[in-house]
């Protein structure tokens, strides 16, 4: 019974391989090959980056884009005149607007849409031909919409007196005024 377990003990050690497959792997030659191999290939990479920095180095030298340029400005020198400068007839402003009638008969909606950004508040006001600031339902601040605009309907009363009033816009800071024509 010892013997059997002696012979059992034998069998189930791992044999060492055989043949020139073991003495390639076992070898200290293919150790040195394969380390060889792997110092090959890390100068090779370290040869890349040195000849991608040296690149990156002669465009930084050579490129007039990467430095800021030197602009020469003009003082403006002022000469008193005695005469104030001339108006303009008409100034832009900030504001675009997608729809502004520039008439309406009384007693029918007005409809006026503006372009706003995120966040900005927008306000209008309504002033008749008489000069009066107008309460109709649908004027006064609103938010605009998921497109930015904002955008405002009212109805002119039937009593407005015929003439030119004027629409006050507001969005954020910027402010325009303008005429709309009120007919019979």
């Amino acid at each position: 019974m010892a013997h059997n377990n002696q012979v059992r003990s034998q069998q189930t050690k791992q044999k060492p391989a055989k043949g020139k497959e073991a003495d390639k792997n076992n070898s200290p030659n293919s150790l040195l090959t394969n380390v060889g191999i792997a110092s090959g290939i890390l100068a090779i990479l370290a040869a890349v980056v040195a000849i991608i920095n040296s690149w990156i180095d002669i465009e930084l030298k050579i490129s007039p884009t990467l430095t800021p340029a030197m602009i020469a400005t003009a003082t403006p020198t002022l000469t008193p005149s005695l005469t104030p400068p001339p108006t303009p007839l008409y100034t832009p402003g900030p504001l675009t607007f997608i729809e502004r009638p520039e008439q309406i008969t009384a007693g029918n909606d007005v409809r006026v849409i503006v372009q706003a950004w995120e966040g900005a508040l927008c306000y209008l006001e309504f002033y008749t031909p008489d000069e009066n600031k107008s309460e109709a339902d649908g004027l006064g601040p609103i938010s605009p919409d998921s497109f930015r605009r904002c955008a405002w309907i009212w109805k002119i009363n039937r009593n407005t007196s015929e003439g030119t009033g004027k629409i006050v816009v507001r969005v954020g800071e910027f402010e325009e005024t303008h005429p709309i024509e009120i007919l019979p």
